[in-house]
């Protein structure tokens, strides 16, 4: 399997007060789930990945620790959204 490359579609979206946002948290939350089920991404760029996401404030520690218990569960989803196509 690929390594995940990840590419924005939009650069920008629009939200209901008529501001715009670069990458709003559910995609960078989205995409640190992408990394964290890579099978090419070794386990130490993964937790410094996590960790990253907690300095900069996408989640709490208590989720970064949370994505790293159930990493295996993501694996399974993401391995049953490979074989749909």
């Amino acid at each position: 399997m690929e390594s995940a490359k990840i590419t924005l579609m939009h650069h920008t979206a629009k939200v209901p007060d008529g501001s715009y946002v670069d990458e709003p948290k559910v995609v960078k939350i989205a995409m640190l789930g992408l990394i964290l089920t890579d099978g090419n991404v070794d386990e130490y760029e993964k937790q410094l990945c996590v960790k990253a996401a907690e300095r900069r404030g996408f989640i709490t520690e208590e989720e970064g620790r949370q994505l790293l218990f159930y990493r295996g569960r993501l694996n399974e989803i993401r391995a049953r959204g490979d074989e749909n196509g």
